[in-house]
């Protein structure tokens, strides 16, 4: 998997856990399909015994039978010279049984206020698509359901104990019981993004801690892990157990060749069944660097998401093409994005990169629209109309409508923060020699301004504790440290707290 990392200790653990999450593009042609396994649709009124008979003359066996999907999971056996035949042939074969209406190979995915929260400080990514004129958006307890397709839960970790969750489901393994049991934590770290709790005192902030966390594992231990069959199920599942959003950071990749491995119907017809019941369906563009969209963010559908890294340029890995919807932060090695994970039988925080980091913050903001009363069907076109714009004006196949903007688009309902209190951008921001840092306050309060580097590391105190009457405040940075020596260039973060509440904006220095 190629997975670097490195440990430092802080109050829990925190992980340097810096990975583009496994590309497909690294598997070998013959492992974009489970081997020997196909999704089989019988003709109607078929008796389920006359196609098993069926599928035994071709050398086949039925080993499951969905309850949420018209499909059967259909498996060669291994004796049989057709083992041996490419599976896709395999499948063709299968079409030509008077009783098979659909056969195709069983494609397999990989995973590609404001808070006082102890790594707050280092989420650069919740500054760069303004959430900090959001908080008073996610402050609201709401019924609005995200269901998070992926490796599964942590239901003890310290930042996700809290979550307001509501009953998952394991599609792997067919229970009830949707929690990891793989060691990187992937599902748990795109959870967080979207529903770690805020304003705790620990780890990081979510961008919708107060809506709903549907688990629904399809990544784990198991040959049923990440197929195209095991994801229609967990669609169905999701759907018809009320989410109103679908997160899916994974992707079926992209062939040598270029072109995008297609799951075909079984996952499509998930999909447009998800769709017509309003679900809003997010999903990762993919981290193969093609110009081509991954499924299942190809269709139609699904809202598709690239990623950008910390100084908002879109990332080398980032799949693009026509039809590409929005960017968000994803990061790139070395500034990552910062989530739940767990390494060994420890509960920490971990800093990871790829679209699948960049897809929950569109997710979260749609579960923020949706909670504040705007119709399911408009998430799309609001986040769309209200994105910032990248590289050549207007929509371009490389970064779509543009760079979400949670701020600008929660603005529609015309809410207040409760207090007055801003820390505006830094000017000139990137800076050479010096910047102004200005903010406000309503009143009297005990005010400190530091600035930490993207460790999380305090390299700078301009106010420290000080009691300041209500009022307008600029300060000058000469991009110097507390020893008084110059910083070295990259960017850090600005970080003021008013009587307890913390606000935090990055900041780029240049030599």
């Amino acid at each position: 998997m190629g997975l670097n990392y490195n440990l430092t200790y802080k109050s829990i653990i925190s992980i340097a856990f810096c990975f583009i999450l496994i590309q497909i593009s690294s598997l070998n042609a013959e492992e974009f399909y489970r081997p020997g396994e196909c999704a089989v649709k019988f003709v109607a009124h078929t008796e389920k015994s006359a196609g098993v008979a069926s599928l035994k003359q071709a050398g086949a066996s039925l080993v499951y039978s969905s309850p949420f999907i018209d499909y059967h999971l259909v498996r060669f056996d291994e004796e049989t010279t057709s083992w041996q035949i490419d599976i896709e042939e395999q499948c063709e074969e299968l079409e030509q049984l008077d009783s098979v209406e659909l056969a195709h190979p069983n494609a397999i995915a990989q995973p590609c206020e404001n808070p006082n929260d102890e790594y707050y400080s280092q989420q650069w990514n919740l500054d760069m698509v303004e959430m900090d004129n959001a908080w008073h958006y996610a402050d609201t307890v709401s019924d609005v359901t995200v269901a998070v397709l992926d490796t599964g839960d942590y239901p003890d970790h310290p930042d996700l104990i809290d979550a307001f969750r509501v009953d998952g489901y394991d599609a792997v393994n067919q229970n009830e019981d949707p929690t990891d049991d793989l060691s990187w934590g992937h599902g748990a770290h795109v959870a967080s993004i979207i529903f770690a709790t805020a304003n705790n005192g620990i780890g990081i902030a979510g961008i919708a801690p107060k809506c709903r966390y549907m688990p629904v594992r399809v990544f784990g231990s198991g040959t049923a892990s990440g197929t195209a069959f095991t994801i229609s199920e967990a669609i169905r599942f999701a759907t018809d157990s009320g989410a109103d959003i679908i997160n899916m950071s994974f992707g079926f990749g992209v062939t040598g060749s270029g072109q995008p491995v297609n799951p075909d119907f079984v996952l499509m017809e998930s999909v447009e069944y998800a769709a017509a019941a309003g679900v809003v369906l997010i999903a990762a563009a993919g981290n193969d660097h093609a110009s081509v969209l991954s499924f299942p963010a190809r269709y139609d559908d699904v809202i598709s998401v690239g990623s950008v890294d910390i100084n908002g340029m879109e990332t080398d890995y980032s799949n693009y093409e026509q039809g590409l919807d929005l960017m968000a932060p994803g990061g790139d090695a070395g500034d990552g994005v910062w989530g739940a994970g767990k390494i060994g039988d420890t509960y920490g925080y971990v800093e990871a990169n790829g679209t699948s980091q960049a897809t929950p913050h569109v997710s979260g903001l749609a579960a923020l629209l949706i909670a504040h009363g705007l119709p399911q069907d408009q998430a799309r076109d609001t986040m769309r109309q209200y994105a910032a714009d990248m590289g050549d004006p207007g929509y371009d196949p490389e970064t779509g409508f543009g760079l979400i903007d949670i701020g600008a688009s929660l603005s529609i309902f015309g809410l207040s923060p409760p207090e007055n209190i801003a820390l505006h951008p830094a000017f000139p921001n990137p800076f050479f020699d010096q910047t102004e840092i200005s903010f406000d306050i309503p009143e009297n309060a005990y005010v400190t301004l530091r600035v930490y580097n993207t460790l999380g590391q305090r390299v700078r105190t301009l106010f420290s504790n000080r009691s300041a009457p209500g009022g307008f405040y600029q300060v000058h940075w000469d991009g110097s440290g507390d020893t008084q020596n110059r910083l070295a260039s990259g960017v850090y973060f600005l970080r003021l707290d008013v009587d307890g509440s913390a606000y935090s904006r990055s900041i780029i220095l240049l030599k």
